[in-house]
């Protein structure tokens, strides 16, 4: 008999994938483990396909060095490609990756390190529901008939007589008479000879009724005309001479002469001296444009490392305010690596706790500190990194700047530890 659950583990998990295994045959549960089950020379990825082919329920023991397994992944696709009902069980508190955080968006998963002996309970009534089906169908199919045996007559006693059962009189059959068909296909082949002679009587007109109207054609352009009968020529119009224009008299036309006028002496102004022409002015100067960060400090002696500072503070993300702690952990000339860890205030529990890597540059002269994010070291379930843009103060060492992510405000941190 072929077995129901699968077990599928990494193989530095061995021994814990074995104690489920024994946790749930022990609970009637039938199951298929590779450490067992594949025989000494057998082809090992041909077994597991034929495994997972034959099982109903997938358990996947879901621990680090699972969520690090190619073999793994394979498996599960092989579980969806087959229909399997893959349940996840967790023996350590470690978040999918992106890939495993696919699979099992829309899978419920039981964690073992809680409740050892409840949670394996829960998964073996988990199994045991999802073969539920299947177990009804074969208690049915393998439930024994019992006939009852027949009811026995005592010594003297009379038999009631049976019930004449009504006999079914026989079926009239409707037989057609012979040669009903026959005038029916007469008709039919009338009509198809009928429409041949149509179609052969059209196709001899045709053509002569071409040449009819080629031969009529033909004469229309040869017929002779009559040399002696002169041509009509339309009648000319006889030409209507046009009445001369009678000429207009002409108007006296009166010129009158206005008498001369003496010219007024208009006064001469003395001519003053071209003004100079005005020197060029220097266009004014483009304001510079600024980064979109907080405010640059005034340039002054500041530390000469920012190695080993940590500042502590908030930023904005939207409508939450969260906590942020960033250490610069080395400095080699103007590079930095860095760690930024974050967590919820008492106000927003929501928020979740995670850290990660960065590395950047900062600007001595400037104050400005450039950073981006390298590495996740703690990353909770749907968070993303960012980057950081800003100035710190060399007076005081406040630290103002940008998170480099969407719908994401300012970042403002005071020192709470330095070396320098």
């Amino acid at each position: 008999m072929a077995a129901h659950v699968f077990i599928s583990y990494s193989s530095k998990d061995a021994k814990v994938a074995g104690t489920v295994c024994e946790a749930l045959e022990r609970r009637g549960l039938k199951c298929w483990i590779s450490s067992r089950n594949i025989e000494p020379g057998q082809n090992f990825q041909q077994a597991i396909v034929r495994a997972i082919r034959a099982a109903r329920v997938m358990v996947l023991v879901f621990t680090t060095n699972a969520n690090n397994s190619n073999e793994i992944m394979k498996e599960v696709a092989l579980a969806g490609q087959y229909q399997l009902m893959v349940i996840p069980v967790r023996v350590e508190d470690v978040l999918p990756n992106d890939a495993f955080a696919y699979e099992f968006a829309t899978r419920q998963w039981i964690d073992l390190f809680q409740d050892w002996e409840r949670s394996i309970e829960r998964l073996a009534q988990q199994i045991a529901i999802s073969q539920q089906p299947e177990a009804e169908g074969a208690d049915a199919a393998a439930a024994p008939i019992i006939a009852a045996p027949p009811p026995q007559a005592s010594p003297g006693a009379r038999l009631p007589p049976r019930p004449s059962a009504a006999v079914p009189g026989p079926i009239p059959i409707k037989r057609e008479k012979p040669g009903s068909r026959a005038w029916v296909w007469a008709i039919a082949a009338s009509l198809a000879i009928l429409v041949v002679l149509l179609l052969i009587r059209q196709a001899n007109i045709e053509p002569a009724d071409q040449e009819a109207r080629v031969e009529e054609r033909s004469h229309q352009a040869v017929a002779p005309t009559d040399e002696n009968e002169p041509e009509e020529t339309p009648p000319a119009r006889e030409a209507q001479p046009r009445p001369a224009p009678t000429p207009e008299p002409a108007k006296p036309v009166a010129i009158t002469i206005p008498p001369p006028q003496e010219a007024a002496p208009q006064p001469v102004a003395p001519q003053q001296p071209a003004p100079p022409p005005a020197k060029p002015q220097p266009p004014p100067a483009k304001p510079q444009p600024q980064p979109d960060v907080a405010q640059r400090p005034p340039a002054s002696n500041g530390p000469s490392t920012l190695a080993n500072i940590v500042w502590q503070g908030t930023y904005t993300c939207g409508t939450v305010v969260a906590g942020g702690t960033l250490t610069i952990v080395q400095q080699s000339g103007s590079l930095l690596q860095a760690r930024f860890v974050f967590y919820p205030l008492n106000q927003y529990s929501l928020v979740k706790s995670g850290s990660y890597e960065l590395q950047g540059s900062v600007d001595m002269a400037a104050h400005r500190v450039i950073l981006e994010p390298t590495r996740w070291i703690y990353q909770p379930f749907g968070y993303i990194a960012g980057g950081f843009d800003g100035y710190y103060d060399p007076q005081n060492g406040a630290l103002n700047g940008k998170v480099l992510l969407p719908n994401c405000g300012m970042y403002s941190a005071r020192p709470i530890s330095s070396s320098n």
